[in-house]
């Protein structure tokens, strides 16, 4: 993938790996594990979004999110890239439009090899969803009592969108090959300590299916409108 494309996806998905303007407001990543800072935060998505209903923009925040750094497994799957992306490698930006980005500063660790591959790809995803996303998760649960798995679930539609895009995409079978080893990785093989501790499961196993099993809450926003996968709209059809 050139530099242009490469670029070109992580603008689409909010996602920097250098300061693209020191003047936009930010958050450290550190504060989504305070239950103080979680609740300022919420305040202005809140705003940001038209709600007042804590649940409702901790979900949609969740979503965002978890979107933007899907761009750390494209980096590793795609680029050959590992980087760091622990609840302390990322700031949260508000550039204004789009509402929310990322700023990453882990450490980038070239994949010189397979030997180094395997061990790399465990880093990857421990930091990136043990040392974040699951951290983010529960300080958003003790926020405002939301469930822990509709969160995850906010962020697999996203890493089930992306590597099957990814997938499809791929321009030879070596990448295509590797794209559906990593996948298959994330979601099924990796042990469910890599997701949090005193995690029982892996929190990707069960999904991936075109309904979700759980509601994002997105139609409590003022347009009033679901998700390509909500589990109401879908049960209304088919009532």
């Amino acid at each position: 993938m050139s530099v242009d494309l490469r670029t070109a996806l992580h603008r689409q998905l909010g996602f920097h790996t250098t300061d693209p303007n020191p003047a936009w407001d930010r958050l450290p990543g550190p504060t989504l594990a305070s239950p103080e800072g979680v609740r300022s935060l919420l305040e202005r998505v809140g705003t940001l979004l038209g709600t007042e209903k804590p649940a409702v923009a901790a979900s949609q925040f969740a979503k965002w999110y978890c979107r933007s750094l899907v761009s750390v497994l494209h980096e590793f799957s795609v680029l050959g890239i590992a980087r760091t992306a622990s609840l302390r490698d990322v700031t949260v930006l508000f550039p204004g439009d789009p509402p929310f980005a990322i700023l990453c500063g882990g450490r980038a660790t070239p994949v010189a090899d397979d030997a180094a591959r395997e061990s790399l790809r465990e880093l990857t995803v421990i930091r990136l969803f043990a040392h974040n996303w699951n951290l983010v998760f529960k300080t958003l649960r003790e926020a405002t009592g939301i469930r822990e798995d509709l969160l995850w679930e906010n962020g697999s539609m996203y890493l089930n969108h992306f590597y099957r895009l990814w997938i499809e995409e791929a321009g030879d079978a070596a990448l295509r090959e590797r794209l559906e080893d990593d996948y298959r990785y994330i979601q099924k093989e990796a042990p469910p300590e890599l997701y949090g501790e005193l995690q029982c499961f892996n929190p990707f196993a069960w999904t991936g299916k075109p309904v979700r099993r759980t509601c994002c809450l997105r139609y409590h926003l003022p347009d009033g409108g679901y998700c390509k996968g909500c589990p109401i709209s879908h049960a209304e059809t088919e009532a």
